[in-house]
């Protein structure tokens, strides 16, 4: 339907789940669709051109009314610098790992990003690979580089790393062994 309202240059009424908040409808202007990291953006105009996640596209209607691209936009410029915009805000918490091959292969589901594996490099003396991740707090990279296990080994900053090996302590402390706990395990329910 996206793409049909975009050929067809048609007003559409979009309702969508905005990231931690109630949905949100609107009548948008859809100027292209274009695709990144394995997911798709609606690139719309509505009270200025933004570009919206199609999965969060929950509900859309095409309208029976049209409407006029602006002569001077270029979907790709806007695109371009969008991303631009886009990886800035991101790029707050630059974090040095090494990865084994089995982790560098579990970036893309880890992370959602299928190209952040082109910039790793071989380490032939760790056997592993080394890449710098970016983050947008410490919070989130905790969590997802917790998500690899012992395929990671954050190496900078300092900081980043001793976080890491808190919260892989405490949740190593959650499954000791029942002997070392003082009590009994319960049977797993099926």
């Amino acid at each position: 339907m996206l793409v049909d309202a975009v050929r067809q240059d048609r007003q559409l009424r979009v309702t969508r789940q905005r990231s931690g908040g109630s949905p949100s409808t609107r009548r948008v202007d859809p100027l292209g669709l274009v695709a990144m990291a394995g997911g798709w953006y609606l690139i719309a105009r509505s009270r200025g051109i933004r570009a919206y996640r199609a999965a969060r596209v929950t509900d859309a209607e095409i309208l029976p009314d049209s409407f006029a691209r602006a002569a001077d936009f270029d979907l790709a410029q806007y695109w371009t610098r969008w991303c631009a915009e886009f990886e800035a805000s991101l790029d707050q918490l630059p974090v040095t790992v090494h990865l084994t091959p089995a982790g560098l292969a579990a970036l893309p589901e880890i992370l959602g990003d299928t190209t952040v594996t082109d910039h790793a490099t071989w380490d032939p003396d760790r056997g592993r690979h080394r890449l710098v991740l970016h983050f947008n707090s410490p919070a989130a990279a905790r969590r997802r580089q917790l998500s690899f296990g012992s395929d990671v080994e954050v190496i900078d900053p300092v900081e980043a790393r001793d976080d890491l090996a808190e919260a892989a302590c405490r949740t190593a402390a959650l499954y000791r062994p029942a002997a070392q706990v003082g009590r009994r395990r319960r049977p797993t329910e099926p």
